[in-house]
């Protein structure tokens, strides 16, 4: 069975030096991170730890900036959400640029 990705824009997240995106699955309703931020807003002990974690993704966004260019293909940007040995790649994706709403195949 093959698995479909769609790269997403976070719209609410889109600040002077970083637009964030996440994956999304295509038989999933949310993205990744929305699916986190879902899943974590009800858990009482991590309330503060979450906050933090939106409060630095922000203050990365606006003050500091994500990553050099050279690295700002696909394939490593893929590495970095999926760091997992046991995934295979249908096709190699290290010359592809990325690009928003680019549909991936697992």
């Amino acid at each position: 069975m093959n698995n479909f990705a769609v790269i997403e824009k976070l719209e609410d997240f889109s600040f002077e030096k970083v637009q964030y995106y996440s994956i999304r699955f295509e038989e999933k309703d949310f993205n990744e991170f929305f699916d986190f931020l879902n899943r974590m807003e009800n858990v009482p002990e991590i309330e503060m730890d979450l906050n933090n974690l939106l409060l630095w993704i922000e203050e990365i966004g606006e003050n500091y900036g994500a990553i050099r260019h050279e690295a700002n293909t696909l394939a490593n940007r893929i590495d970095r959400l999926f760091h997992d040995e046991s995934i295979r790649w249908n096709e190699d994706y290290s010359d592809i640029l990325f690009e928003p709403g680019l549909i991936i195949e697992l």
